[in-house]
């Protein structure tokens, strides 16, 4: 941990299991990190006497209260700022080394941060990324994005999600200069849409010391080939990460079994891959375009993956991850 306090913002009422599960993750990642007291605080936004008949006491937690909160259904409402996301959103912004974290509902977490937040400037739109496997040669997961914040893209928002990803991946894993390449169906040059064959010229046009752009990757070839981030328009992006959502939950369902447990390492190392294909081992996916730093979690995040996702907002709030996408697009 840092000198600098990081404060942990939790919409207590967001989330198909709110208050319960995002209340019982807030005390989980405390409990984990006994020894961070003082270095992070957190902060739990909801009804208080739904809040403190789950955490008893609350020790170690602040807890501000509304009574107010939106639906999983119900929209952003810009000129309601009682409600939890809102009133959530209004105590990041005006404390330092904040962020938030909602399993509420999507659109409106989204809506809600373009409104209060704004994007960084020289953002064109926002992207969110998410972590994918391998499961064998590299031990390190890749990010994918955008993983479903624009269905409609230009080259120019492609390479930007080039450059955020980078930024997300050197600071969750640590890498200098990461590996970028971009999802085709083939890796041949004449292959592709016009979309993907003109982020290409871009990306080949504008080279980066801050990342290493090393051309297309195919779907069945990402999870073995040296790349670290991997950029596809969101309308791709969403359907091969729920692909692969299913197909891990399904496949860690017949690893569980007992009868297949019995088969021994290679399966218990096979589950341990998949484990990253969980949304709940990363908590969520930082909304990366914005001015402040938003995790947005599943919106069946339980204790595990609410305690993960403020641990994973620590870490990326104390590397500065706002501050770097701020320097590499202003480079751009």
């Amino acid at each position: 941990m840092g000198n600098s306090e990081v404060t942990a913002v939790v919409d207590a009422m967001g989330g198909d299991r709110a208050p319960e599960e995002i209340v019982k993750g807030a005390l989980l990642f405390l409990k984990r990190n006994k020894g961070l007291k003082g270095s992070v605080r957190v902060v739990l936004v909801g009804d208080r006497e739904k809040i403190e008949s789950i955490c008893g006491d609350c020790a170690g937690i602040e807890i501000i209260h509304t009574d107010k909160w939106l639906g999983m259904h119900e929209k952003w409402n810009r000129r309601d700022r009682e409600n939890s996301l809102a009133v959530s959103m209004d105590i990041v912004k005006q404390r330092e080394n904040a962020f938030l974290i909602s399993a509420g509902n999507t659109g409106a977490v989204t809506e809600g941060s373009f409104f209060t937040y704004r994007m960084i400037e020289g953002v064109k739109r926002p992207a969110i990324p998410t972590i994918i496997p391998r499961f064998y040669k590299k031990e390190e997961p890749f990010v994918l994005l955008d993983a479903g914040a624009n269905a409609d893209c230009k080259p120019e928002f492609l390479k930007q999600f080039a450059i955020m990803g980078a930024a997300y991946y050197t600071a969750l894993f640590g890498k200098a200069r990461p590996k970028v390449a971009l999802l085709n169906i083939g890796e041949e040059n004449i292959k592709g849409n016009a979309l993907v064959k003109e982020t290409d010229k871009l990306m080949k046009d504008h080279s980066s010391d801050l990342y290493e752009y090393v051309g297309y990757i195919e779907g069945h070839t990402m999870f073995s080939e040296d790349v670290d981030v991997v950029v596809a328009d969101g309308f791709v992006g969403n359907i091969v990460l729920k692909s692969l959502e299913g197909l891990a939950k399904e496949l860690l369902g017949l690893i569980k079994d007992s009868v297949f447990m019995k088969l021994g390492v290679f399966l218990s190392g096979l589950y341990k891959k998949l484990k990253y294909a969980d949304y709940r081992e990363w908590g969520g996916a930082p909304l990366l375009g914005v001015k402040r730093l938003v995790i947005i979690a599943h919106g069946s995040s339980d204790a595990k993956a609410i305690a993960n996702g403020i641990d994973v907002g620590v870490r990326l709030t104390e590397r500065g991850l706002i501050g770097r996408i701020k320097s590499m697009i202003a480079e751009d």
